[in-house]
């Protein structure tokens, strides 16, 4: 439901349920959810409030996937801050790098 009234432009909608779900114990906040408004909001033009759920999602232990940082980059790019792509693009190298080392290191481990 909030992938869906982030499509559609509804942010606050999006925001509102987003923040039921956290009261409520039985329904959890997933990564997938905080992509969708960091995606919602880039589409709206509405970068601090991306920002903000980027770094609400970090304080609350999920990694920011490629979907969300792809949406911010898009944003920047049409705005022309090319110092916050650079500063996103940063981020998401470390953070691939570090999974390509921790697969190349399974792989190694399964065939020894």
């Amino acid at each position: 439901m909030v992938k869906a009234c982030c499509n559609q432009g509804n942010m606050r909608k999006a925001l509102k349920l987003m923040e039921e779900m956290r009261l409520q114990k039985n329904l959890p906040v997933t990564e997938s959810v905080y992509g969708s408004l960091i995606t919602g909001y880039s589409r709206a033009a509405r970068l601090s409030e991306a920002e903000g759920v980027l770094d609400t999602m970090k304080q609350d232990g999920y990694s920011v996937g490629v979907t969300a940082f792809s949406s911010l980059i898009c944003a920047y790019a049409e705005r022309g801050q090319l110092d916050k792509i650079r500063e996103v693009t940063t981020v998401m190298t470390a953070i691939i790098s570090y999974l390509a080392v921790v697969w190349m290191r399974y792989c190694l481990m399964k065939c020894f």
